[in-house]
C-alpha cells in the first residue's frame, strides 16, 4: 500500500467499508479500524457553541465504493488535506449519529490520488445526500446531510421556514441556528448539513440543530 510513492505503515488498522462504519455508533475512538475514501466536497468553516464552548469545525462529504458519509472536522490545520477528489484515510476518529468525526486526535493520511475508486453513481448520491422520500421513513432525531432545492421560504422571529424539494419529494425545514449567516433563494439548491428529523403538529421536518450549517451549492 503506497502513500506518495512510500510503504504504507505496518501497524496502520485495518480499513472497514463507509457502509460498515454507519453501523458503529460510540463516543470513543476508534482505533483498531481505519477509513479509506474519497473527498466528494469540503465546505467551509462556522463557529458554533456545544457546553458553553464555541467550536470551530468544517463538514465535508466522503465516499468509498460502498456508501458516502458526512464527516465533521474539528481539526482546520487539516482543512488543506480535503481537495475535491483526494484519497484520504483516517485511523482513530469517532462515530456520532452517524457523522464521522475527525479531531486533533485523528491519524490522517492522505492517499495517491486513484487509491480509492469512487464510480459516478456513488458520486453523484454522495452529492445529493438523503433523498426527501427516503427522509420520512427514518426514525426521529436521526441526523441527515443532502443537496435541496429551496421551493418557499419565511422568516419569522424565531428562524426560518423553508419547504425544500428534489427528485424524490417536499418537505418542511426550520432553521433556528444559521452560524454562516447565509439565507436562501427560491429554485437554488442549498446543502443542509447535519440536520435532525423531526415532528412537529404530528408533520415530520428537519430542523436544524447548533451544530447545522447550510451553503449554497
Amino acid at each position: 500500500f503506497l502513500f506518495f510513492g512510500c510503504l504504507f505503515q505496518d501497524h496502520w488498522p485495518p480499513p472497514i467499508s463507509l457502509a460498515d462504519f454507519k453501523k458503529l455508533n460510540r463516543d470513543d475512538y476508534v482505533k483498531n479500524q481505519s477509513l479509506e475514501v474519497k473527498v466528494i466536497k469540503a465546505f467551509g468553516k462556522f463557529n458554533y457553541k456545544s457546553q458553553k464552548i464555541t467550536r470551530t469545525v468544517f463538514y465535508a462529504i466522503l465516499a468509498d465504493s460502498s456508501d458516502f458519509v458526512a464527516a465533521k472536522v474539528f481539526d482546520l490545520e487539516k482543512k488543506k488535506d480535503f481537495r475535491q477528489g483526494a484519497s484520504i484515510a483516517f485511523s482513530n476518529f469517532k462515530c456520532r449519529n452517524g457523522i464521522l468525526e475527525v479531531t486533533e486526535y485523528t491519524t490522517l493520511w492522505q492517499l495517491a490520488k486513484n487509491n480509492v475508486q469512487v464510480q459516478k453513481p456513488m458520486r453523484e448520491k454522495a452529492t445529493k445526500g438523503v433523498p426527501v422520500k427516503e427522509i420520512k421513513k427514518l426514525p426521529l432525531e436521526t441526523i441527515i446531510s443532502g443537496l435541496y432545492t429551496v421551493k418557499t421560504w419565511t422568516e419569522a422571529s424565531s428562524g426560518l421556514f423553508l419547504t425544500i424539494t428534489d427528485e424524490s419529494d417536499e418537505m418542511g425545514v426550520a432553521i433556528f441556528h444559521q452560524p454562516n449567516g447565509v439565507k436562501p433563494q427560491e429554485n437554488e439548491e442549498m446543502a443542509f448539513l447535519c440536520f435532525q428529523v423531526n415532528s412537529y403538529y404530528n408533520r415530520l421536518q428537519l430542523k436544524s440543530t447548533p451544530a447545522s450549517f447550510v451553503q449554497k451549492f
